[in-house]
């Protein structure tokens, strides 16, 4: 008989885990967790051993990882870190064909594990914590890097200029990860290696040592050895009083008319058992609720800010670290609009006028062109939308499949618009790899309206 364990049940998704070998994650479809974006990215799950498409869910199976959390995981040294930090910024690059959204929640701390000396991702998609209430950007990407990088550098003096680095990374405009990678090596070279300015003068015959001798460097290296004897003995301690590794913690929230409702999301692989749930809210530092219920039920009084923190106990008494989200009284309780799950930049959004969703994006003379970014499509590329104008005009529409920076493929199509009704379009092509789309519109007479994008391609492979 297979021994089952249930680790998460919740609204979007349910977690069971499978005898001590595997992981079966039932997914539930929604408006914006659909069939076609979960085949996409079910390629980007590494060891998955199973995906299935049933009737309202998918169900994805996945084997067991044995390792380090990476949060919990202490390198031996600052070039270990720095190591660390480059082997994440390559694996998560692979997912930037994925929706912003996705994005974010693949590449978070929780989900990478050191295995064997080797980072590596466990492979388990959790939805069921997302916030379809947000609109996300790239500042959310590179503040999800910057947690990373944070928890990997601690609290390493000798690696000053990088904490420094990533602290103000999430206001940089950063459209690739290998730009970090660059410029984090080029930080390490100029702070740890021997300056390249040496005595070259044609009568020097003998090299003296002293002269090629880096002594910020070999400070730097002495303050970090002596930095790990002194600390040695309290780590040894600290690390009795950890949670423990397999239990995850994260709590979502959300919002009734002027109630906020705080869902933990809570479980374990490993038979760990948690036996309290603890929540703390504050304002202005100061606490104002505590509790042992969960899910639980807020209603701020006051308008500002609020802390809300999330610890638990395991039954052999260790507690975890809090937990924090924040939350504010005057925030209007947004809807995620289904253009926002593409990645495009600069573009003006018309709140008064949409097909679907709450909004669309108005197009004029001036700013008549539209790219959608981070768009891994190969095969039949198929791209629908919705526009209206104003007025009876013939328009003509002009797409480009983009492969780092080149034009693939262009096609272009007339349409007939109708005052003040939604025109629907359609374009087709058989492509080689893409990574953008460029939609322009050409013989405009009028501002015109963009709505209910749709672009997909069905993956075979170009002769």
């Amino acid at each position: 008989m297979t021994n089952s364990r249930v680790n998460l049940s919740g609204r979007y998704q349910k977690i069971t885990r499978k005898n001590n070998d595997y992981i079966e994650n039932e997914i539930y479809f929604n408006r914006i967790i659909t069939p076609k974006l979960l085949s996409e990215v079910k390629f980007f799950l590494p060891n998955l051993l199973n995906f299935e498409i049933q009737e309202d869910r998918a169900v994805l199976t996945t084997p067991i990882i044995i390792g380090t959390p990476l949060k919990d995981y202490i390198p031996a040294n600052s070039g270990e870190k720095i190591e660390l930090i480059n082997k994440y910024l390559e694996m998560i690059s692979k997912f930037q064909t994925l929706p912003i959204f996705m994005q974010i929640n693949l590449i978070r701390l929780e989900n990478f594990y050191i295995v064997e000396g080797e980072l590596t991702h466990r492979g388990i998609l959790i939805i069921e914590d997302l916030d379809y209430n947000n609109h996300f950007d790239r500042s959310y990407l590179l503040k999800t890097i910057k947690n990373v990088a944070d928890n990997i550098i601690k609290d390493d003096v000798t690696l000053y200029n990088f904490k420094n680095y990533f602290r103000d990374l999430p206001n940089f405009n950063i459209r690739k990860y290998s730009v970090i990678s660059e410029d984090i090596k080029k930080i390490y070279i100029k702070d740890l290696f021997v300056d390249s300015t040496f005595d070259t003068e044609a009568e020097t015959v003998k090299t003296k040592w002293w002269k090629h001798f880096n002594i910020k460097f070999a400070t730097i290296t002495l303050f970090f050895v002596f930095l790990l004897a002194t600390a040695s003995f309290s780590l040894i301690q600290s690390l009795g009083n950890n949670t423990s590794n397999d239990v995850f913690i994260d709590f979502k929230i959300e919002r009734e008319g002027d109630n906020f409702i705080f869902i933990d999301d809570v479980y374990s692989f490993n038979e760990v058992e948690v036996v309290e749930k603890y929540w703390t809210v504050k304002k202005n530092s100061k606490t104002i609720l505590e509790s042992d219920k969960s899910p639980l039920s807020f209603k701020p009084t006051l308008e500002g800010n609020y802390t809300i923190s999330l610890r638990v106990k395991t039954k052999d008494g260790k507690w975890s670290k809090n937990v924090q989200k924040n939350i504010s009284k005057s925030d209007t309780n947004l809807i995620l609009d289904d253009m926002e799950l593409f990645d495009i930049d600069d573009v003006v959004w018309n709140e008064e006028l949409a097909n679907s969703g709450n909004k669309s994006i108005l197009l004029s003379n001036e700013n008549n062109s539209i790219e959608i970014n981070s768009s891994r499509l190969i095969g039949n590329v198929t791209l629908k939308a919705m526009l209206n104008s104003k007025n009876n005009e013939n328009i003509k529409v002009k797409v480009e499949g983009i492969s780092d920076g080149d034009v693939s493929w262009s096609k272009e199509q007339e349409i007939k618009l109708s005052p003040d009704a939604w025109v629907p379009f359609q374009i087709t092509s058989t492509s080689d790899e893409i990574d953008s789309i460029n939609i322009s519109f050409v013989n405009m007479k009028d501002s015109l309206s963009f709505d209910t994008l749709v672009l997909y391609s069905n993956n075979v492979d170009v002769d």
